[in-house]
């Protein structure tokens, strides 16, 4: 019976106390709370809106301002998908082909809206810069001073040299020398152009090895003919 009651006092006691230690747990922490002094709320954080998101950017979309300030402080996803819109601004291109990302500087050097003295920038930097370089010769816009120059500066790329051989700016003094190219591809990227002289269309039609390249250059031959016979009717 002792052994009973000792049990039973051992149980009971065992959980007076441990009410009595997390009641005082509680009181001690709420004490301590009471005491110390509020702690300020964080500012609330404003979520800015993106200016312009990558979609508008693809499409330039949006009024000028907008997109200029895109080009300045906006994301390196937005800027180059500005720089590879054909019909981004030349505004906003002014901007980019300043900025620091060379992706997007080598997209405003291709792209056909960027104003020549920002060409005249890029220019200096395709003297170190074949990539640069090859971007520039595609620009239709591109003086045939400036495609002689880069073609002068690296005469043994192969892209830079169809480049130059397709752009309508190409002289024709260097369009005869390209249709003698040892590249078969440069050669049809003379051919091909419809601002070719008819001399050197036929010098390929006649000389040239590859058959391709004959073809395409009979048909130049032939489509030029054909716009000269309709502006003398005109």
């Amino acid at each position: 019976m002792d052994i009973q009651a000792f049990v039973l006092g051992f149980v009971l006691g065992s959980i007076v106390g441990g009410t009595i230690i997390a009641w005082h747990t509680w009181w001690r922490k709420k004490r301590l709370a009471q005491l110390k002094p509020d702690k300020p709320s964080p500012p609330e954080q404003k979520v800015v809106a993106p200016l312009v998101d990558e979609h508008d950017a693809k499409h330039a979309t949006g009024p000028l301002p907008v997109l200029i300030e895109a080009a300045t402080r906006g994301s390196v996803v937005v800027w180059r998908a500005l720089a590879r819109n054909v019909n981004c601004p030349p505004e906003v291109l002014a901007i980019l082909s300043k900025g620091g990302d060379w992706e997007v500087r080598e997209s405003c050097a291709r792209h056909p809206r960027t104003p020549p003295d920002c060409l005249e920038l890029l220019m200096k930097e395709a003297e170190n810069d074949v990539c640069i370089a090859m971007a520039l010769v595609y620009n239709r816009n591109l003086p045939s001073a400036h495609l002689d120059k880069l073609l002068k500066r690296f005469p043994d790329c192969n892209d830079l040299r169809k480049g130059v051989a397709g752009n309508s700016n190409t002289s024709a003094s260097t369009r005869r020398k390209l249709a003698d190219d040892p590249h078969l591809t440069v050669r049809w990227f003379v051919a091909s152009c419809p601002h070719a002289p008819l001399d050197v269309l036929q010098h390929i039609a006649e000389k040239d090895p590859v058959t391709e390249n004959r073809r395409v250059a009979l048909e130049s031959i032939k489509k030029q003919k054909l716009d000269q016979n309709g502006a003398n009717s005109g």
